[in-house]
């Protein structure tokens, strides 16, 4: 198994880079780094000549990566394999999924922050886009966090798609034998909340896996609904099943999840639904 760890090689980027090695010598999986060079599309068609600097970032890249990678190898004993790359493309979001698909990747790791300032905005613009683009999970690391083996799991759920959310998600959380708690957010009338608690319920009481438990919550917005649930209790991630958002979702940001993750300061590992 291998987990693919981009960097823009700035401290906070770097963070998210050492929660994937902890987490790959936590599971004993490879880690593949990855360093993508921006080229701006005027650039790489020859407008202006940019192979000065590209050839600057690539060799600052270089040095930065190697003494990275001694010093992941001497924290974490259990990595045995890791390696990393450099390339140069107009579309960094567009590189990493790219990349994480053609190394078959099983994972992609990375920071919810860049940069400070504009260059902040930017980075998350990146990490929200590989999370809407990307065919491979990606866990979101929010900020400073570091890695803890994972114990609570949060699994924001609806009824129609439990079955599969489950048989996805219980693999992931027997690798730290860790609780699932499904967040059921209701805006439903009592009456209609009540027969989908009795059915949500039956459902998990048929599960072989133990450690399920289920939270229904009245809240006439959903996102806020996860929110307010995450504050009040002790999870040490988050995981969201989400589908490829339309062009109209990306402009008005109306994934639930992209509005859960600028306020969740937990790992959250996001699923594409098929």
């Amino acid at each position: 198994m291998k987990i693919l760890a981009p960097t823009d090689l700035c401290p906070i980027s770097i963070n998210g880079l050492k929660y994937a090695a902890a987490l790959a010598n936590y599971l004993l999986m490879d880690l593949e780094l990855l360093y993508v060079i921006h080229q701006p599309m005027m650039l790489k068609s020859g407008v202006f000549n940019s192979k000065k600097l590209d050839d600057l970032l690539e060799n600052d890249g270089v040095n930065e990566l190697n003494l990275m990678v001694t010093d992941l190898q001497k924290e974490f004993p259990n990595l045995k394999n890791i390696q990393y790359h450099i390339s140069h493309a107009p579309k960094v979001d567009v590189e990493i999924c790219q990349f994480a698909h053609k190394s078959e990747c099983d994972m992609v790791v990375l920071a919810t922050h860049g940069r400070s300032g504009i260059e902040s905005i930017i980075m998350g613009s990146i990490t929200l886009s590989v999370i809407n683009r990307s065919s491979v999970p990606v866990i979101a690391i929010p900020g400073n966090t570091l890695f803890n083996p994972i114990k609570k799991i949060a699994l924001p759920a609806n009824l129609s798609e439990i079955e599969y959310q489950l048989n996805t998600a219980i693999p992931f959380a027997l690798l730290f034998n860790a609780y699932i708690e499904i967040v059921h957010v209701s805006k439903q009338k009592l009456e209609k909340t009540n027969e989908i608690e009795l059915a949500f319920k039956k459902f998990v009481d048929k599960q072989l896996y133990p450690k399920i438990h289920y939270h229904l919550l009245k809240n006439d917005d959903i996102p806020t609904g996860i929110i307010s649930y995450l504050q009040e209790n002790d999870c040490d991630m988050i995981i969201f099943f989400t589908h490829e958002l339309s062009l109209y979702e990306r402009i008005y940001n109306l994934g639930i999840s992209n509005k859960v993750i600028p306020f969740a300061n937990l790992p959250i590992l996001i699923i594409k639904s098929f």
